[in-house]
Protein backbone atom coordinates (compact mmCIF):
# COMPACT_ATOMS: atom_id res chain seq x y z
CA UNK A 1 0.00 0.00 0.00
CA UNK A 2 3.06 2.53 0.59
CA UNK A 3 4.66 1.84 -2.74
CA UNK A 4 1.29 2.71 -4.44
CA UNK A 5 0.40 5.66 -2.30
CA UNK A 6 3.94 7.47 -2.41
CA UNK A 7 3.38 7.23 -6.08
CA UNK A 8 0.17 10.09 -5.73
CA UNK A 9 1.03 11.35 -1.98
CA UNK A 10 3.89 12.61 0.25
CA UNK A 11 5.30 10.45 3.07
CA UNK A 12 2.98 12.42 5.65
CA UNK A 13 0.08 11.75 3.62
CA UNK A 14 0.41 8.52 2.75
CA UNK A 15 0.92 7.32 6.60
CA UNK A 16 -2.28 9.08 7.34
CA UNK A 17 -4.32 7.16 5.44
CA UNK A 18 -2.85 3.66 5.96
CA UNK A 19 -2.67 4.63 9.69
CA UNK A 20 -6.26 5.24 9.71
CA UNK A 21 -7.07 2.41 7.44
CA UNK A 22 -5.21 0.16 10.06
CA UNK A 23 -7.61 2.30 12.62
CA UNK A 24 -10.50 1.34 10.81
CA UNK A 25 -9.33 -2.40 10.88
CA UNK A 26 -9.65 -2.59 14.67
CA UNK A 27 -12.55 -0.47 15.43
CA UNK A 28 -15.22 -3.29 15.36
CA UNK A 29 -12.74 -4.73 18.39
CA UNK A 30 -12.18 -1.22 20.19
CA UNK A 31 -16.25 -0.13 19.78
CA UNK A 32 -17.93 -3.66 19.95
CA UNK A 33 -14.76 -5.06 22.64
CA UNK A 34 -13.42 -2.33 23.83
CA UNK A 35 -10.00 -3.72 22.74
CA UNK A 36 -7.30 -2.58 24.41
CA UNK A 37 -9.52 0.38 25.97
CA UNK A 38 -12.51 -1.30 27.94
CA UNK A 39 -13.59 1.66 29.87
CA UNK A 40 -13.45 4.68 27.06
CA UNK A 41 -14.20 2.87 23.68
CA UNK A 42 -14.96 6.20 21.24
CA UNK A 43 -12.24 7.87 23.12
CA UNK A 44 -9.84 5.07 22.55
CA UNK A 45 -10.69 4.81 19.07
CA UNK A 46 -9.37 8.29 18.72
CA UNK A 47 -6.13 7.46 20.59
CA UNK A 48 -5.35 4.40 18.89
CA UNK A 49 -6.19 6.22 15.30
CA UNK A 50 -3.23 8.52 16.63
CA UNK A 51 -1.24 5.84 17.98
CA UNK A 52 -1.55 4.19 14.14
CA UNK A 53 -0.67 7.34 12.31
CA UNK A 54 2.21 7.95 14.11
CA UNK A 55 3.56 4.22 14.06
CA UNK A 56 2.91 3.79 10.08
CA UNK A 57 5.17 6.76 9.57
CA UNK A 58 7.50 5.44 11.84
CA UNK A 59 7.16 2.06 9.86
CA UNK A 60 7.30 2.95 6.63
CA UNK A 61 10.79 5.14 7.68
CA UNK A 62 12.32 1.49 8.43
CA UNK A 63 10.54 0.04 5.06
CA UNK A 64 12.14 3.09 2.51
CA UNK A 65 15.45 3.12 4.45
CA UNK A 66 15.96 -0.71 5.09
CA UNK A 67 15.16 -1.25 1.19
CA UNK A 68 12.91 -4.28 2.25
CA UNK A 69 9.70 -5.01 4.64
CA UNK A 70 11.75 -6.74 6.92
CA UNK A 71 12.71 -3.92 9.14
CA UNK A 72 9.35 -2.53 9.72
CA UNK A 73 8.01 -6.11 9.99
CA UNK A 74 10.40 -6.87 12.88
CA UNK A 75 10.00 -3.74 14.29
CA UNK A 76 5.96 -4.32 14.56
CA UNK A 77 6.55 -7.61 15.95
CA UNK A 78 8.20 -5.92 18.79
CA UNK A 79 5.60 -3.40 19.40
CA UNK A 80 3.33 -6.06 19.84
CA UNK A 81 5.19 -8.19 21.95
CA UNK A 82 6.31 -4.68 24.19
CA UNK A 83 2.72 -3.91 24.36
CA UNK A 84 1.60 -7.11 25.59
CA UNK A 85 3.99 -6.62 28.45
CA UNK A 86 3.13 -3.30 29.32
CA UNK A 87 -0.55 -4.03 29.35
CA UNK A 88 0.33 -6.71 31.85
CA UNK A 89 2.62 -4.99 34.01
CA UNK A 90 1.85 -1.19 33.85
CA UNK A 91 -1.85 -0.50 36.18
CA UNK A 92 -2.07 2.91 34.65
CA UNK A 93 -5.53 3.25 32.70
CA UNK A 94 -5.06 2.75 29.15
CA UNK A 95 -6.30 6.42 27.95
CA UNK A 96 -3.15 8.18 29.52
CA UNK A 97 -0.60 5.30 29.83
CA UNK A 98 1.40 2.56 27.76
CA UNK A 99 0.87 0.86 25.21
CA UNK A 100 -2.04 2.80 23.88
CA UNK A 101 -2.75 5.88 25.56
CA UNK A 102 -1.35 9.76 25.71
CA UNK A 103 2.41 8.74 27.03
CA UNK A 104 2.62 6.24 24.24
CA UNK A 105 1.38 8.71 21.66
CA UNK A 106 3.78 11.35 23.37
CA UNK A 107 6.83 8.95 23.39
CA UNK A 108 5.93 7.41 19.98
CA UNK A 109 6.00 11.19 18.54
CA UNK A 110 9.45 11.84 19.92
CA UNK A 111 10.71 8.75 17.75
CA UNK A 112 8.73 9.74 14.90
CA UNK A 113 10.70 12.81 14.94
CA UNK A 114 14.66 11.52 15.47
CA UNK A 115 13.22 8.94 12.36
CA UNK A 116 12.46 11.95 10.20
CA UNK A 117 15.69 13.25 10.98
CA UNK A 118 17.38 10.26 10.04
CA UNK A 119 15.40 9.72 6.86
CA UNK A 120 16.53 13.22 6.19
CA UNK A 121 20.09 12.73 6.85
CA UNK A 122 20.06 9.57 4.62
CA UNK A 123 18.25 10.86 2.42
CA UNK A 124 20.90 13.84 1.92
CA UNK A 125 23.78 11.41 2.24
CA UNK A 126 22.54 9.55 -0.44
CA UNK A 127 21.99 12.94 -2.93
CA UNK A 128 25.67 14.33 -1.62
CA UNK A 129 27.19 10.98 -3.07
CA UNK A 130 25.47 10.95 -6.38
Amino acid sequence: MLDELRKRFSLPVASIMIGAAWSLWHAPLIILFGYNYPADRLLGLLLYTMVCVIWTYILSILKILGGSVIPAAAMHGTINAMAAIMLSTIPVRRILGMPVGLLSIASSATVLILMIGLERAARSLRASRE
